[in-house]
């Protein structure tokens, strides 16, 4: 249908009117915010760019007469982009640099045409390019800057250009902190060791490197960005990283996120609100099968199995429902807001079946490990749940037991140890390569797996299934172990109130950093940045009792430390723990929430970066131990306890994500944000 009727034609000449008569602000006049108009339509500009909206962005630049950047930025970015090298660097006196950011942008510029040189198989120009182009560049100044070239722009290095290493390469070298005046000869070397690949793909290959054609080309102009100031060449997507940014501020700041919601494509036209909370908070079911203090509770990594450590020396392995067939019963008591709803379901060794549910998605025993002499103190699965690692807490059981989880058998029993082990966690499965269950126990080892032990022994030993000794690292008495997700990175909790970090592959210290208060255990996040170590109150005063004057004792507290810049970014408290080893661990949708169990017989629910205490949980009835988050279902965990049961724990609400308007509770109210640069 066509829009040239006489109602359209008029509503389109008072709308050409209106915009003609309208006033264009000045463009050194703030933005209603107090933001800077040219820094924000600068923006725009580049944003409706990037949507291939090329007319619009025009005509914004010319009815405000700003400009996105200045021609010369515009031919510089061209000429990287190109490859046209003369001139680009003809360009950069006109980027403003200081001297030794001109340096370091020259170094970067000519690392990418040595490159493609010798991908081009230019050997001859590639030589002359590395001895009189960029050599000169590292004669003077080398320790002012640390210049990492485009060859390696995923390794570490320091200065403007560095990239923070992360956990998983802190043991390839380097902790992201030092200032090594020699990087930047170093730089040079690698780059000169390039010479030596027979062809193109091996120089792309150990440079890390796409070539010409890849994006290599950009990722130079992104790096070159980082010396130049901003409001000459401003970063890539520059409007979008900042709603980025406003989404993640407001995520982080919801106590009660979604399980699922970060998945989610956010909305840009209203704030980030979860309506309700998904703490699991009602008890649904307790398994009583024990008949002492369960002292250790873990997951399996597919969550199908539980398992159990007790003083009775048994470990029991439970089956686990797939969080689909939980019985509907499990929220009949929804509308009870108490925080201490007990089980719907229970399993108990003192009640007759017919008082038990028999219903399919029940909590089983599946298999009851019996052999250990000593209490069961901790449990480790094998990456595919197929074997079970145990230790006791005990001097007269000093072993790790290796379990099988489908014949419920012990395969081993290692007594490498001189004194009682209490931790133990895997490096490698065993089995044969298929991993297929059905196997016979023989079939089972025939591939030996890997583990490290760490004993009051004052030793940490990496041992093979088939009892082979393959490193012993000789340290404090050992609290508690905890293996980074690459296996590159062991890290132990001493009784010296250090967390000390280990190059697993030559079992050198790496990095100490040092607790105010005993340790009595540590666990990493899945991502392997955050570690939470649980520290023991400690008496502060020495005055005996009989004096008049009560003996005085320090607060409990769960520290977070974030492993990669090794600095302590949060404190938790209200917990109680004095006399017991008591585990945390982390939980909920993405991991947003800290658990911890307590010797006042609580559980106790933080929001991990707030440390805003959000729920004390009562149910048990003697100290809880241990508590584990289920990696299958993130609105379920367990918790272990002196009342010799373990307790299932599920929210009382949907998995339901609301973006609506209502309910807006969750998120502080601002006062608006104050001026600042975009």
């Amino acid at each position: 249908m066509s829009d040239s009727t006489p109602a359209a034609n008029i509503v389109s000449a008072v709308s050409s009117t209106v915009v003609s008569s309208r006033t264009v602000p000045d463009k050194d006049e703030p933005t209603p915010g107090g933001y800077d108009r040219s820094e924000l339509v600068r923006l725009i500009v580049q944003s409706l760019r990037s949507l291939g909206y090329d007319g619009a962005a025009s005509a914004v630049e010319t009815e405000s007469g700003i400009q996105f950047q200045s021609e010369h930025v515009n031919q510089f970015s061209q000429h990287v982009l190109c490859g046209q090298w003369p001139d680009a660097l003809a360009l950069l006196p006109t980027l403003q640099l200081d001297t030794l950011d001109l340096r370091c942008v020259q170094f970067l510029i000519m690392s990418q045409k040595y490159l493609e040189l010798l991908e081009a198989r230019k050997l001859r120009e590639a030589l002359q390019c590395l001895r009189v182009e960029l050599t000169p560049l590292t004669s003077t100044h080398k320790n002012d800057a640390m210049i990492s070239s485009p060859s390696a722009s995923s390794s570490s290095s320091s200065g403007k250009a560095r990239v923070v290493t992360p956990l998983d390469e802190i043991s390839q070298g380097g902790d992201g902190d030092d200032d090594d005046p020699d990087d930047l000869v170093s730089d040079l070397h690698r780059l000169a060791s390039y010479m030596m690949c027979a062809d193109a793909a091996s120089l792309k290959q150990k440079a890390k490197w796409d070539g010409a054609t890849g994006a290599s080309r950009k990722s130079l102009l992104d790096q070159i960005r980082v010396y130049v100031d901003p409001s000459a060449m401003i970063a890539d997507n520059r409007l979008e990283t900042l709603l980025d940014q406003a989404i993640i501020a407001q995520t982080e700041h919801c106590a009660y996120p979604a399980a699922g919601h970060r998945s989610m494509p956010p909305s840009l036209l209203e704030d980030h609100v979860c309506e309700g909370d998904h703490i699991p908070r009602v008890a649904t079911h307790v398994l009583e099968k024990h008949a002492e203090e369960v002292w250790v509770v873990r997951f399996s990594h597919s969550g199908r199995y539980l398992a159990s450590g007790s003083k009775d020396t048994t470990i029991i392995i439970w089956t686990v429902p797939h969080p689909l067939d939980a019985p509907s019963s499990a929220h009949t008591n929804s509308n009870n807001n108490s925080s201490n709803n007990i089980g719907i379901n229970c399993y108990s060794s003192r009640t007759s079946s017919s008082s038990s549910s028999s219903s399919s998605s029940d909590y089983k025993p599946f298999k009851t490990l019996v052999g250990h002499t000593g209490a069961v103190c901790n449990v480790a699965w094998s990456p595919d749940d197929r074997h079970l690692l145990s230790c006791a807490a005990s001097t007269t059981d000093m072993t790790v037991r290796l379990w099988s989880v489908e014949h419920g058998a012990c395969l081993k029993t290692f007594a490498k140890h001189n004194d009682f082990v209490p931790s133990c966690v895997w490096m490698s499965n065993m089995g044969t390569p298929s991993g297929r269950a059905g196997m016979s126990l023989s079939s089972s080892l025939a591939t030996p797996g890997s583990f490290f032990s760490g004993g009051n022994d004052r030793q940490i030993l990496c041992l093979t299934t088939d009892e082979r000794v393959l490193k012993v690292i000789d340290t404090s008495r050992v609290n508690d172990l905890a293996l980074s997700p690459n296996k590159k990175v062991l890290i132990v909790a001493g009784d010296d109130q250090t967390i000390t970090m280990y190059d697993v592959d030559t079992g050198s210290v790496m990095h100490v950093m040092t607790e105010t208060h005993p340790i009595t255990s540590i666990h990493l996040s899945n991502d392997g940045r955050f570690l939470i170590a649980c520290l023991q109150a400690t008496p502060t005063s020495t005055t005996p009792p009989n004096n008049g004057a009560s003996s005085s004792e320090s607060v409990p507290e769960i520290h977070l430390w974030d492993i990669e810049r090794r600095v302590l970014v949060q404190r938790y408290t209200g917990m109680k723990q004095q006399r017991f080893v008591v585990r945390a661990c982390f939980g909920g949708p993405g991991q947003t929430w800290v658990v911890s169990g307590s010797e006042d017989n609580k559980i106790y629910v933080w929001h991990r970066d707030q440390g805003t205490l959000l729920e004390v949980l009562s149910a048990h009835l003697g100290t809880v131990n241990d508590v584990s988050w289920s990696p299958a279902n993130p609105n379920m965990f367990a918790s272990a306890s002196d009342d010799h049961s373990i307790r299932i724990w599920n929210t009382d609400l949907p998995i339901v994500h609301h973006t609506g308007r209502r309910n807006r509770g969750h998120y502080p109210t601002t006062t608006g944000p104050q001026p600042m640069s975009l």
